[in-house]
């Protein structure tokens, strides 16, 4: 079957999916009892089969992304910040702001999680905004309390100001940050600040490497692969590795694949043994039957003789 909408993005994990609450009930599931009906279309396909029929104005609709992703990515913070402050991340992942920033006012926030660029912008929420982007609470019964289930590069959410901002875990896990860690919070102007973890050095090219402007990457170096004359062979190995750590990833899959299918037969083995058990039982008593129906016969035989 085609899909005539549009389609519904979700990471997969493990070879599952989770989709959200509002799609399961539109088409009847219930979300304690119930067990989902699928089938395979293909190795990279399955349909799921609703519970009730539904009218072409009941399906459920992808969840707009104009609501929590800006119409241009986030611009380009180049220039030299004068003021940039040093925070501790507290056990909950909390950020202390600066006395400007801490007033009673709806934010705007944007996590931006490109492969090159990683930070988080504060604004101040315009009456636009406001009207167009959700509060984060919204947003969490579509992706996941943790917002685990996101696809995506850049995430915008509306949150109410106060003393400290909290890291939302979709972000940290992917930037790094961890309990204790010291990040930048630099004032951009008096309506934007930016938090980003602080600017490193690689340890194999000398170059800064600032998250803001360019993530890098980690890799393990010998003293000799320091020098610039490795560089290309430290690149060969870095690409190496990356290859290598795909295959993993493609074989950690099949092992899953492969796992399913052993429980799968598992379970068509142990109905066959009862069956087989069933038909054994069965086999006994008609032998016991024919046993008796012949111990029968042999009497009358030796009445007729006599």
């Amino acid at each position: 079957m085609e899909a005539k909408e549009e389609g519904f993005i979700r990471k997969v994990s493990f070879s599952r999916v989770t989709f959200p609450e509002r799609i399961l009930k539109a088409y009847g599931y219930d979300l304690i009892k119930d067990t989902m009906m699928v089938q395979q279309l293909s190795n990279n396909e399955v349909f799921i089969i609703g519970r009730r029929p539904l009218e072409q104005s009941e399906v459920p609709k992808p969840y707009p992304g104009f609501k929590f992703q800006g119409d241009h990515k986030v611009e380009d913070f180049q220039n030299y910040f004068e003021v940039v402050y040093k925070e501790s991340v507290s056990n909950n992942y909390d950020i202390k702001l600066p006395k400007d920033f801490q007033v009673d006012t709806l934010s705007k926030i944007t996590l931006c999680m490109e492969e090159n660029r990683e930070f988080i912008l504060i604004e101040k929420a315009t009456e636009k905004d406001s009207n167009r982007y959700e509060k984060i609470k919204d947003l969490k019964s579509e992706f996941g309390k943790n917002l685990q289930h996101f696809v995506g590069e850049e995430f915008i959410y509306l949150q109410a100001k106060a003393k400290s901002f909290r890291i939302p875990r979709l972000f940290r896990d992917r930037a790094g940050i961890r309990i204790g860690e010291k990040v930048r919070v630099i004032p951009v102007d008096s309506r934007r600040l930016l938090i980003a973890k602080d600017a490193l050095i690689c340890a194999v090219s000398g170059d800064t490497m600032d998250p803001i402007k360019q993530t890098g990457k980690e890799a393990i170096v010998c003293k000799e692969c320091k020098k610039k004359e490795n560089l290309s062979e430290v690149n060969e190995i870095i690409k190496l590795l990356s290859t290598i750590e795909q295959k993993l990833d493609q074989t950690s899959k099949q092992c899953m694949e492969y796992k399913k299918k052993c429980e799968h037969q598992c379970k068509e083995n142990q109905l066959l043994k009862d069956e087989n058990e069933k038909m054994m039982k069965r086999v006994g008593k008609v032998e016991d039957f024919l046993q008796s129906f012949q111990s029968l016969i042999g009497d009358d035989k030796n009445e007729i003789d006599l």
